[in-house]
């Protein structure tokens, strides 16, 4: 049997100025917050930092799905 783990972190969401759980996504350094779902990157230099995206990020299950 195999298991799933993924990331999940406890910061301040810059879309939604909570401080929240990011949840790790299938892409990586890719978190998404807890509260109202805004994608984020992680930013890590001493302190962990969740940085607003600017450009949409597609996950190969997106690419996937387009080629069927």
């Amino acid at each position: 049997m195999q298991v799933d783990y993924s990331e999940i972190n406890y910061g301040l969401c810059p879309h939604c100025d909570e401080k929240t759980y990011m949840q790790e996504t299938e892409n990586e350094n890719i978190f998404e917050c807890a509260f109202c779902g805004g994608e984020t990157k992680i930013y890590i230099n001493g302190s962990v930092k969740f940085i607003k995206l600017t450009v949409p990020v597609i996950s190969m299950k997106d690419e996937q799905e387009d080629l069927s």
